[in-house]
């Protein structure tokens, strides 16, 4: 702080709104660089995925039918889901799945039902979750359910929106 030698009151008001209105000038600045430095962290941590150092950084991760549901259904399903097979729609075929009355059910409904998999009646019989008693789980005969795994994956899918890709 700057003082005259004649200490006047007015003079040591100036003084002090000088050095205050430095200070807040000097905060800003600090402040703004640390919010600069901040970003230029953060996105040169980036990878070309947008994730950083192997972790998505938060966002959801869509799950494909092509990529990941239709093998759950080649490996586990076709025995039964065939042409001239017990239950003759194709569940590797998105067509046969999403928005289609589900067929020997005692209630009725949809295979797939998109954004609602609780309501679905693929994810019921998969998970037995919602399943009527009269209802038997999939895979038919099988005293085993899907593994939770891949329970999971049907139920993201469909509560995804039960998309075609």
């Amino acid at each position: 702080m700057i003082i005259r030698k004649n200490n006047d009151l007015h003079d040591i008001k100036d003084a002090c709104a000088e050095e205050f209105s430095m200070k807040q000038q000097y905060c800003l600045k600090l402040i703004l660089g640390l919010l600069f430095f901040s970003f230029v962290a953060v996105f040169a941590g980036c990878g070309s995925d947008g994730g950083m150092d192997g972790d998505n950084g938060g966002a959801s991760v869509v799950v494909s039918f092509s990529a990941e549901i239709q093998p759950i259904f080649r490996d586990n399903c076709t025995i039964c889901h065939k042409v001239d097979g017990i239950a003759s729609f194709l569940p590797m075929t998105y067509e046969h799945l999403v928005n289609r009355d589900a067929t020997n059910t005692d209630g009725g409904g949809k295979r797939v039902i998109p954004f609602d998999a609780a309501n679905s009646i693929l994810y019921q019989r998969i998970s037995g979750i919602g399943l009527p008693l009269t209802e038997e789980t999939m895979p038919l005969g099988s005293a085993q359910l899907l593994p939770d795994e891949k329970q999971v994956l049907i139920q993201n899918w469909i509560n995804e929106g039960a998309l075609d890709n």
